[in-house]
């Protein structure tokens, strides 16, 4: 850890659950349901969802807990309800998208890969 730099709050959101893991001792590892996020709005630098449909709940608890110039890392299956979702993501936080559909050899023919950078606000 370097000193005087503040470890950054990361959430991975799986399923509607999320698990956090920090490296501050005093919250090593959380669990909640993604619709209600036990953290103080714009305290989560890096968002990521994997896999999970993404409710309108959820898309609110990601777009209330973001801090300003994080990040929102997102990965399912590139099916166009998956590429609305994120779309849908994008517009709540008002962020850019940056996306990369890859072909697989799996029960998925594609996987999609998407990075929204949440803009710098007051």
């Amino acid at each position: 850890m370097v000193r005087g730099v503040t470890p950054a709050r990361s959430i991975s959101i799986q399923h509607y659950n999320f698990n956090y893991r920090s490296t501050r001792p005093s919250n090593p590892e959380s669990q909640a349901r993604g619709e209600r996020l036990p953290f103080a709005d714009k305290s989560v630098d890096i968002i990521t969802l994997e896999n999970a449909s993404n409710r309108r709940a959820t898309i609110s608890e990601i777009a209330r807990v973001i801090k300003p110039g994080g990040d929102i890392r997102l990965v399912g299956p590139a099916t166009p309800e998956i590429l609305a979702a994120h779309q849908q993501i994008a517009e709540a936080v008002g962020g850019r998208v940056f996306q990369t559909i890859i072909k697989v050899r799996s029960d998925v023919d594609e996987v999609v890969y998407t990075n929204i950078i949440v803009p710098a606000r007051k």
